[in-house]
């Protein structure tokens, strides 16, 4: 929850700022604030593409201890690798960060249609902002 209102926070303090300013989007808060939403984007988005790494490291492991297991041993009643239970909690760390980085990309598109919604006035977009 902290990182919605965050997301709603940055985009609304942006949508202010762009509108209070003559040049718009090129004024220097607004360029400010575009920048660091994109920092905190990337920051994100790089967490995600270690963690997704960090997984395809841990599929590598796994698929070499059952190659070495089935080699040594060929019975039908193998215990599954030790490396699968070890890396479960990657594999998790990383589907949670997928989905956070989903949820973030699809919430400030919805807050930005929001603050952007032509179906009402300037006055009440600038409220909703505001708020």
């Amino acid at each position: 929850l902290l990182e919605v209102g965050w997301l709603y926070e940055s985009r609304a303090e942006l949508y202010l700022a762009r509108s209070a300013s003559r040049f718009g989007s090129f004024g220097l808060q607004s360029l400010r604030l575009s920048l660091k939403n994109r920092g905190r984007e990337a920051a994100h988005q790089a967490r995600t593409a270690r963690l997704t790494l960090r997984s395809v490291v841990e599929l590598l492991k796994i698929v070499n201890e059952v190659d070495d297991t089935t080699t040594a041993d060929e019975s039908e009643d193998a215990e599954l690798p030790s490396a699968i239970t070890s890396a479960l909690p990657t594999f998790v760390d990383t589907l949670l960060g997928l989905a956070a980085c989903d949820i973030n990309s699809t919430l400030d598109e919805v807050v930005r249609r929001v603050l952007a919604d032509a179906s009402v006035d300037i006055d009440f977009r600038l409220r909703r902002a505001a708020r």
